[in-house]
Order: C-alpha cells, then sequence, then structure tokens
C-alpha cells in the first residue's frame, strides 16, 4: 500500500547557487513496510528531498513545481501547524549528525520524553516508556542512560538515542538521512540491522538516504539515484545493483572502496617511523565527588612503518588510533615508550628540532570544514606553511599553485574560501596544504570517512599518486578496512587501546588470525554482495 508519493517535485535555489534547480522533476513512492534508498553524491539533492517532505527547507528554496502527498494530503499545501503535528509523529526523521541535532544542555531522557508530550501520547509513565525505547534500541543499562548528556555517549549511542525519539511516537514514516555515515563497520552494522528489526516489526515505511552502494545492497527494497536533482534511475534493489542502466550508476558500484588488488609489501630492514611499547592513559573525572575514570588509549604498542610504504590503523571509535597519530606528532604526549623517527627519538626533541620533525611528519585530519580557517582565502591558508620555514611569499605561492594543480584544482582556487568548496575539495586542499612543506611523511587521520564514495576513491586515488611519485611514507587512520584494503601495504588492527593483528594486508585479509579482524570483515556493508559481483566477473 502507497504511503508516501512525491510528485514531479521541482525545488528552486537562489540566485548565485551552482544550478538553477535543488531537485527537478523527481517522482519517488514509498510503501508501507518498505525501505526505499535514495542514494547519489553530495550535492545530488538527497537531503533537499527529505527536508522537503518535513517542510524544512531553508528559506530560499522554494517548492516550484509538484507535489508530495502522504495520508491524502499534499504536504506543500499544509499549514504549519498541521505541519507541527504531522512532523515527529506520523512522519520521523534521524538525522546524519546526532551530536548536532541533540540538545547539548539536555539530558538524552529527557529530549525522548519531549518528543513524547509534544504529540500528546505520553498516557502512562513516561518516563518508563523511555526506558523501554532506549531498551528496544538496543542501548546498554536503559535505566541508568536516560540521565546521561549527548557528549556522554559514543556515536553509536546518540544514533541509538536518535532512533529512538524518531521511534517514540509509532510514526508511519521514517525518514533517515546519512544514519550510518560516519560511524565504525560494527556500529553501522548494529544500526542497519536494528533499523530492519524495526521496521518489519513496526510496518512501516522507510526512506533511506545514502550514498554508500555496500548500505544499499543490505537493506533496500527499492533504490532510487540521483544526480545534480534528477532521478537518473529507480527500480527493485536486485535490478539496478546486479544489471545497472546508467553509466552514474556503474560508477557508484565501481567506486565502492576494497575490491582491487592488493600491494605486495617490500622488504626493508629500516623502518622511517619506529614505535616500541608506546603506552598512554587518559584519567577523567565527572565531578569533584566521583570516582577517576581511567581509559587506556595505548597500552604497549608496537609497529612500524617502512619508507615508501603505507601502513593503514584499523579499529573502532575509542580504540586508540587517532591518540596513536597524536603521539607520534607529540600533540599528546605519552606517558611511555619510544618513538624514533628517522633514527631520532621524537620524545626527546625540542624547540627547533621538534619544529623540524613536524615540517617532515604532517597530518590530514578527517574534517576538512574545522581544519580550514573560514575567514582565510585557500592561497593564504597554504602559504603560510611555506612562509614559516623562510620561503618568500612569491616562492610559497607558487608551492601552493603547483600543489593545487596537482591535487586537481588549479590556481583558480588561490583567492576562494573555504565554503565555496565541496568537502571532497576541501579534502584535497588539506592535502595540498601539508604537502607544500615537502614531508617525508603523511599521517591521515580518518581523511575520507564522511566523504561519499566516488570522492573517497579520487582522495584514495590521489594519495596512492603522490606515494609512488614522492616516495612518501603513509600513516592512514581509518575504522574501514575496505578503504584499509585499497591503499594500505600493511595493516594494524586496534581494540580498547591493543594491537590485536598485524600483517600485510594480502595476509589479513585472506586469513585474519583475530576473532576482532574478522568479525570487522564481517561487519562490512554489502560485502556478500560485492563478493558475489566479484566472482560473477571472474566467472565472466
Amino acid at each position: 500500500m502507497s504511503l508516501l508519493q512525491i510528485e514531479n517535485l521541482v525545488l528552486g535555489l537562489p540566485e548565485g547557487a551552482d544550478r538553477l534547480r535543488a531537485v527537478d522533476g523527481i517522482s519517488i513512492e514509498v510503501n508501507r513496510n518498505e525501505i526505499v534508498c535514495l542514494v547519489g553524491e553530495s550535492g545530488s539533492g538527497k537531503s533537499m528531498t527529505a527536508h522537503a517532505i518535513l517542510g524544512l527547507l531553508p528559506a530560499k528554496v522554494k517548492a516550484l513545481e509538484g507535489a508530495i502527498r502522504f495520508g491524502g494530503k499534499d504536504l506543500l499545501k499544509l499549514p504549519a501547524r498541521e505541519m507541527r503535528q504531522l512532523r515527529g509523529s506520523r512522519i520521523a526523521m534521524i538525522f546524519q549528525e546526532p551530536l548536532t541535532a541533540l540538545n547539548p544542555l539536555a539530558k538524552v531522557g529527557s529530549q525522548v520524553a519531549e518528543a513524547i508530550r509534544i504529540h500528546g501520547k505520553a498516557g502512562g509513565d513516561v518516563e518508563a516508556r523511555v526506558v523501554e525505547l532506549f531498551g528496544q534500541v538496543g542501548l546498554p543499562d536503559p535505566a541508568s542512560i536516560i540521565s546521561a548528556y549527548p557528549f556522554q555517549l559514543s556515536g553509536g549511542q546518540r544514533q541509538r538515542v536518535m532512533i529512538a525519539m524518531a521511534l517514540s511516537n509509532d510514526p508511519e514514516l521514517l525518514i533517515a538521512d546519512e544514519p550510518t555515515t560516519a560511524l565504525d563497520v560494527t556500529t553501522q552494522r548494529q544500526i542497519l540491522d536494528l533499523i530492519l528489526d524495526l521496521q518489519k516489526k513496526r510496518d512501516m515505511g522507510v526512506l533511506f538516504i545514502t550514498h554508500d552502494i555496500g548500505v544499499v545492497a543490505d537493506i533496500a527494497d527499492r533504490v532510487v539515484v540521483l544526480r545534480h536533482g534528477k532521478v537518473v534511475e529507480q527500480g527493485e534493489a536486485s535490478t539496478v545493483l546486479d544489471t545497472p542502466q546508467t553509466d552514474y550508476t556503474r560508477d557508484l558500484l565501481d567506486a565502492v572502496p576494497g575490491r582491487g588488488a592488493i600491494r605486495s609489501v617490500r622488504d626493508d630492514t629500516t623502518p622511517l617511523l619506529e614505535i616500541k611499547n608506546l603506552q598512554k592513559v587518559f584519567t577523567t573525572r565527572q565531578s569533584m565527588f566521583s570516582k577517576p575514570r581511567r581509559v587506556v588509549a595505548a597500552d604497549d604498542l608496537n609497529l612500524s612503518l617502512q619508507r615508501g610504504d603505507t601502513l593503514a590503523v584499523v579499529g573502532e571509535s575509542g580504540s586508540g588510533k587517532s591518540t596513536l597519530a597524536r603521539m607520534v606528532l607529540r600533540l599528546i604526549e605519552p606517558d611511555n615508550g619510544v618513538i624514533n623517527f628517522d633514527g631520532a627519538s621524537v620524545r626527546a626533541m625540542k624547540g627547533e628540532a621538534l619544529r623540524q620533525f613536524r615540517r617532515r611528519v604532517q597530518i590530514v585530519f578527517q574534517d576538512p570544514y574545522a581544519s580550514l580557517d573560514p575567514r582565510l582565502k585557500i592561497g593564504e591558508s597554504i602559504v603560510r606553511g611555506p612562509m614559516a620555514f623562510g620561503a618568500s611569499r612569491t616562492d610559497a605561492t607558487k608551492t601552493a599553485t603547483r600543489w593545487l594543480e596537482k591535487v586537481g584544482l588549479g590556481a583558480h582556487a588561490l583567492d576562494r574560501f573555504p565554503h565555496e568548496f565541496s568537502g571532497g575539495q576541501r579534502q584535497r586542499i588539506c592535502i595540498a596544504r601539508a604537502l607544500a612543506l615537502d614531508p617525508v611523511c603523511l599521517i591521515a587521520d580518518e581523511a575520507v570517512s564522511a566523504l561519499d564514495v566516488s570522492v573517497q576513491a579520487q582522495v584514495l586515488k590521489l594519495l596512492a599518486e603522490l606515494k609512488s611519485e614522492m616516495g612518501l611514507s603513509v600513516l592512514f587512520i581509518t575504522h574501514d578496512l575496505r578503504v584499509a584494503r585499497e591503499i594500505a601495504d600493511r595493516i594494524v588492527v586496534m581494540q580498547n587501546g591493543r594491537i590485536v593483528e598485524q600483517a600485510p594486508a594480502a595476509a589479513l585479509f585472506d586469513q585474519p588470525q583475530a576473532d576482532y579482524t574478522r568479525r570487522l570483515l564481517q561487519a562490512v556493508p554489502g560485502r556478500v554482495f560485492f563478493e558475489r559481483r566479484e566472482l560473477a566477473g571472474s566467472a565472466a
């Protein structure tokens, strides 16, 4: 039975945008007890479509044509009061970033309780209802966690709170906008399984927005592929994925990482970076009277990065990956252990020696939005590095121009601000800024985790090319084994501050030794579909 019908929807963008229409004549239908995946890159119109359904469009974006029908009514013509009653009640939404969607000053239990009370569905003990919901979405110790604030929860736990809030009033339609994009593969698997289970139990219709074809392969009944605001292909999931009709859909399938040939490892006995017995413990206290909480971020770590190689460090959030990267750069001081770079002790470096070390070892962070100063033009952000080490502005500008061209942006980017670029372009700028200092080692800390699969593929290809041309050594931090397989010579797997396995990439994927590594491999989205696709391709 049809639940939602979007008919020839046209959303106009304000003057000066990169195109005239955010959404251009799309038609989509969602039935009860069905998951429809809306797929496409950033800027394809996926989120705009979701926001139009709920009446959450920005002020400058207008619905020019079409209709959105739900329960016999056109939502585009619905009065604001009726839309408020509908939103969060019969139609609910899970947003991509729960940390920004939740109120940081309110306990998570009270936020869910408020959603229940607003729509007049309390009908008894609201707190008991919240505890029941938290139990249904798999949160640990629901009776205690209702008193927690958002910052006290992990990313996966915050997303479960958002799901509990969305389901609190038994909606008929659930809209999930990239709910698993930046999560670990194991957490992602849990969230996908949870949505599937709840959808079947509640007979809901689900509009699931994603850029990850692996996720689509795991959960979708039907698929709608968007590009530049237009539907380029739609149909049954099995049909679209097995026999795509458009080049764009095929490109999305081919861009999913982790299916190329695994690199062979060179035998080199002189590592560039060597870490021995590295230890770090964080001690935190909730209040003056509470007991201190010890978190072991690094527990006797031993690893090495060979010259010209890429070492991928893989693990879930909280495994200690980013702490390791920051200790290498002395952004965090280790409690104990040895860090040697090119034969010299990093922990013993001071003053100019440490400064020169940080020029030779550069880092690219996960979030390019936060990594660039929004008040500085791109050229200025890049030239300040070489100038700090003695280059003239003229020479530094030449260096910045050369690297911007190298990463595929060109000299015209020098005089533009960060907000004028997409996420993938911003990450390229961050790479150019890091390489403008001519480092011998690059640390990439989750540098592609939040990017579209196609942009992710471009950035990974760029890093591989730069590594080959420059003899660059790369310490690549990621939670995604697919990405690690695409780029790494060797892989280190971390869990709870410990190394549970390290091996050449080929050996680790062919014969993983640790149970935890096997669980990570099993949790990869779309694993069964892509294995079947590879076998079919080999047979052909």
